[in-house]
């Protein structure tokens, strides 16, 4: 279970053509065991987002606070956030495309096996009790090379993967259904359903709408890199949210 508390979080980036603040004093505040649905147009900042709360950018001003305790930003980064049980799920893969399928699984979660001639073993249990556990039936063998792999597939590995650390709290899914066919999309729902309703909490940035009406409990809309207004789903339709993306 784990409650996550953004508060005035602001990020500029610099270029020989000038600054561009892609976040502007951002503030949020993600229960625990909620789908905590992130929209916006392209350029609202959800990227940036992502990125400040997985620790892989840092930023210029603002708070951070973690199950009630605030985080030291001057240190934080993706180590300090997956200490913490922060994992995301990126819209760009970021598998190894040279190892296999268990290999995969075994290079994210090598300190937790330590290692031992046993590793291939135990990775490619846990690769397959993950991918059974997250989309049932599906027939992906865990010995394949990565590229032998339809681009689905690979969505389903990263997915899966990411669910098998066993101290995650928080999971950011960035667009995780854009290479998945209807059955698996609504395998993946009905996991991350399943596990918010046992404490896990998500947030899901998505611009595919009808999804967050599945499935989410609340959504806040971003633009131009500012918070704009938080909604309860169930409250809401889809020109409200279309109305203030766009403004």
């Amino acid at each position: 279970m784990a409650e996550i508390k953004i508060e005035n979080v602001s990020k500029t980036y610099s270029s020989k053509e000038g600054t561009v603040q892609a976040l502007k004093n951002v503030s949020l505040t993600i229960r625990s065991g909620e789908i905590y649905g992130i929209i916006g147009m392209s350029g609202a900042g959800k990227s940036t987002l992502t990125k400040a709360l997985s620790g892989v950018i840092n930023c210029d001003s603002g708070e951070l606070f973690f199950d009630g305790k605030q985080v030291d930003l001057s240190n934080y980064s993706p180590a300090v956030a997956r200490d913490l049980g922060i994992r995301v799920v990126h819209q760009e893969l970021s598998l190894c495309k040279n190892l296999t399928v268990y290999e995969n699984f075994y290079v994210e979660q090598s300190q937790s096996m330590k290692g031992g001639l046993g590793w291939r073993k135990k990775a490619r249990q846990m690769a397959r009790e993950a991918l059974d556990n997250v989309f049932p039936g599906n027939d992906i063998d865990v010995n394949l090379g990565l590229e032998k792999l339809s681009i689905a597939q690979q969505q389903m590995v990263e997915i899966a993967r990411a669910t098998s650390d066993k101290n995650m709290k928080l999971m950011i899914l960035d667009e995780p259904t854009s290479s998945l066919p209807m059955e698996q999309t609504e395998q993946l729902q009905d996991y991350l359903m399943k596990t918010a309703k046992e404490g896990m909490t998500y947030i899901y940035i998505s611009h595919r709408l009808e999804e967050l009406f599945e499935i989410g409990d609340r959504v806040s809309i971003m633009r131009d890199g500012q918070y704009i207004k938080t909604l309860n789903i169930k409250d809401t339709c889809r020109k409200e949210l279309v109305d203030l993306m766009v403004g």
